[in-house]
């Protein structure tokens, strides 16, 4: 009984520290509550036909950097299922445009979530940095010209707050890989 007791007694007593210290970092429910907004803002862009998120955004607070959320998605759904196994050159170039196409609704997204995120983030400093990187995987089979296997967005508080939507592109730092 006591050995269980130990590991949550650590870990709650973490998660207090990390919520209630003092200076100006994000807290742990603020990050929380972002994750799930990002979630949501990516779950949704094209409602006719979901994206794939996979798995749940991810952020974490860095000492004297400031926040970092991660998400993974398919841009699209793959032509392939388990009676298509294998895709024609015509449903490979397909899916090849659609995500093409995709990309900027996701970049504009993405700078919009930034500067949500940032304003949401009451306890971090305004030269703190907020960051998204979203992971783009591929299949095996896929043609992959054009299309980043990484998108990674940052700016500092400060910068997101005094842009407008219209200058968010030309305060964010956008890096592809």
């Amino acid at each position: 009984m006591r050995a269980r007791f130990i590991p949550f007694a650590l870990l709650t007593a973490s998660l207090a520290c990390a919520a209630g210290s003092s200076g100006n970092h994000a807290t742990l429910v603020s990050i929380v509550s972002a994750q799930k907004d990002i979630d949501g803002k990516l779950a949704h862009l094209w409602p006719d036909e979901p994206m794939f998120v996979l798995g749940p955004a991810r952020g974490v607070f860095l000492k004297e950097y400031g926040a970092v959320f991660t998400a993974e998605i398919y841009l699209a759904p793959a032509p392939v299922s388990v009676v298509i196994p294998n895709p024609t050159k015509d449903m490979i170039a397909s899916y090849h445009r659609k995500k093409l196409e995709r990309l900027p609704q996701l970049e504009q997204a993405m700078r919009d979530l930034l500067a949500q995120t940032a304003s949401s983030l009451n306890n971090l400093g305004d030269s703190d940095h907020v960051v998204l990187a979203v992971d783009l995987p591929t299949y095996a089979w896929e043609e992959t010209d054009g299309v980043p296997a990484e998108i990674v967005m940052k700016a500092s508080k400060s910068a997101l707050a005094a842009a407008s939507k219209d200058q968010l592109a030309s305060v964010i730092q956008t890096e592809e890989y």
